[in-house]
């Protein structure tokens, strides 16, 4: 499908679109507020330090020992009784992920509402953290150490517009995705390269809606005229706007005599001796109704298609 088609797609199915971009627009507009309740996000550096309590190991071998103790303290921050005892210090739920970095280094990363929440948090953390620690040290031939060396609070910028953005670019992909589809597995005709493809026509004219027709059909009209002037002419009418192009050409038309059919009720009065004029609606007319109509072997067709806009 070219560009071209997918605006007229759009055109022809554009309240079913603009439902579906509200809709997204609606879960966007949600999702932010969701989001943004955590409008700042904070960093806190800690460093781990050994302390051989006997004295017997190099500055090595305690440099080797504080990374692997780093190491497992990652995973006190997974512990659910320790971010339980967390949340019930500092009366807060935030989600927590901790990583080392360049051995003795731990990077805690977590957001939260505002600054003083975050404070508080901070230091509940940080006194939760040495109090495991002092426990350890009273078990072990080790003296662990941890300081903090940094804590950083950024302000999270405004989501709401991106939300709302990818929301409505989200909602217009996923609505001309469901408009296609329902066109194509509902038999809908969709181009007239289509029409063409079903039944062999020598032109197509293309207008916008049929209520516009008595406004743009002059060029039609005069083409009609000169190749079907004093001739019995047929409406194979396949939109549901059944009568407009009757209305016209039998108003301004120079024709013999001019009937309409409205298929495929009436396909059994068709004669494919007579010249005929085959109306179509893009997203409305059912391509097997087309089928039906291409088994007759008109000696003269043309081919009108009508857009909803």
């Amino acid at each position: 499908m070219n560009f071209r088609a997918v605006i007229k797609l759009v055109r022809r199915n554009i309240l079913p679109i603009l439902i579906t971009i509200i809709c997204c627009l609606l879960a966007g507009f949600f999702a932010a507020k969701t989001y943004d309740r955590y409008k700042v996000d904070n960093t806190l550096f800690l460093i781990v330090g050994i302390q051989d309590k006997h004295q017997v190991n190099s500055s090595y071998e305690n440099l080797e020992a504080a990374e692997q103790i780093a190491e497992s303290m990652q995973g006190w921050f997974k512990d659910p009784a320790f971010l339980d005892d967390l949340q019930a210090k500092s009366g807060y739920s935030y989600a927590v992920k901790a990583k080392t970095q360049e051995k003795n280094n731990i990077i805690v990363n977590f957001s939260a509402a505002d600054t003083a929440s975050s404070n508080i948090y901070q230091k509940e953390l940080l006194s939760l953290l040495m109090q495991k620690i002092s426990s350890y040290n009273q078990s072990s031939d080790l003296q662990i150490n941890l300081a903090s060396s940094a804590f950083n609070i950024a302000t999270r910028a405004e989501s709401l517009p991106l939300f709302l953005f990818l929301a409505a670019v989200i909602g217009l992909f996923f609505g001309i995705t469901l408009c296609y589809l329902y066109e194509h597995w509902a038999g809908k005709l969709q181009s007239s390269g289509e029409l063409s493809g079903i039944i062999r026509v020598k032109s197509v004219f293309e207008f916008n809606n049929p209520a516009n027709f008595r406004h743009g059909f002059h060029f039609l009209l005069k083409h009609l005229n000169q190749n079907y002037k004093n001739e019995h002419l047929q409406i194979l009418d396949l939109t549901d706007k059944k009568g407009t192009v009757l209305e016209v050409l039998s108003r301004h038309g120079s024709f013999r005599e001019i009937k309409s059919y409205a298929l495929p009720e009436e396909l059994d009065k068709v004669n494919p001796e007579l010249p005929a004029v085959i109306v179509a609606e893009l997203g409305q007319t059912s391509t097997k109704d087309l089928c039906g109509l291409s088994l007759l072997d008109f000696t003269k067709a043309e081919a009108i298609i009508f857009e909803r806009c």
